[in-house]
């Protein structure tokens, strides 16, 4: 007997595998954890195969999950793509879209390129800058939409996505001799950054003293001199890389907001092709979307 695939099946697998989390996955497809948790058990059983290792709080792909994915992802992305085409309006034009760095280094490949699978008549110019310098950009029209971090409670604009914040240092130096420095070694952005002042005002809430020992505008440096042992950081979960380490709450870090990321657009300017773009991304990255 055929096995029929079911793709909200393959969806949550795929989320999972991504988020490493069935709490976090339930968030971004708008359902409850245990309904995921019965999704994948549910498709495993259909396929007769574990896709998944449970060990205590952590979760990971079997050596069967990891070449599953690649064609789940297939799968998923021809759907998507079929859907896009039956309800997507044909347009053409040009879109000039900012965004943060972090942004564009975990979702831009995704988002751009389902897009222009779909919509092969629109020229996209894209600008990475600072969260404060896309919100100026954009209201002096030099973006048609932006996507930029934004402070704890702002209501402008759409969410469309929020990821944890992370203490980070390197996984070879011993914690003790950063995280017990007096003060403590901060490794941040130049003023004004979101995630800068989070780190700061969360360490001034629980009267911890700290230094900055270094700084880069972007997260590349950041990242390496995270690895180098100079200090600490904070990171979007999705931007920490191999060599680094979460810092655990009993090891005395206070905790921190989420970094939120939130579009901004002009309906009314006339632009359909941007309009496009935006309710492409809307789709692509919020709970409700396809």
């Amino acid at each position: 007997m055929p096995i029929n695939l079911d793709i909200d099946q393959l969806r949550a697998f795929a989320t999972v595998s991504r988020t490493g989390s069935f709490t976090r996955t339930g968030e971004l497809l708008g359902r409850t954890q245990s309904a995921i948790s019965l999704q994948i058990k549910r498709l495993e059983t259909s396929i007769e195969r574990k896709l998944f290792e449970r060990n205590g709080r952590s979760i990971g792909l079997t050596n069967e999950g990891e070449r599953f994915l690649v064609e789940a992802n297939h799968i998923l992305e021809m759907h998507d793509r079929a859907i896009a085409l039956l309800n997507q309006p044909a347009v053409s034009g040009n879109v000039s879209l900012g965004c943060t760095e972090e942004f564009a280094a975990v979702h831009l490949t995704d988002v751009l390129g389902s897009f222009q699978r779909t919509h092969q008549n629109v020229h996209i110019e894209i600008a990475v800058d600072t969260s404060l310098e896309l919100r100026n950009g954009f209201s002096n029209n030099r973006y048609d939409v932006v996507l930029a971090k934004t402070a704890q409670g702002e209501t402008n604009g759409q969410s469309i996505w929020r990821e944890d914040l992370i203490w980070v240092i390197d996984d070879k130096t011993p914690s003790a001799s950063i995280l017990l420095r007096d003060p403590l070694p901060l490794l941040v952005s130049p003023s004004p950054c979101l995630i800068r002042h989070a780190m700061t005002a969360a360490l001034d809430n629980v009267c911890r003293k700290w230094a900055i020992v270094g700084t880069s505008e972007v997260n590349a440096g950041l990242q390496a001199t995270v690895l180098a042992g100079f200090g600490v950081t904070a990171l979007p979960r999705s931007a920490i890389q191999s060599g680094m380490r979460q810092v655990l709450p009993e090891e005395g870090l206070p905790p921190l907001p989420q970094s939120e990321v939130r579009m901004f657009e002009n309906p009314n300017d006339g632009n359909d092709a941007a309009r496009c773009l935006a309710s492409h991304i809307v789709s692509r990255l919020t709970p409700s979307g396809v």
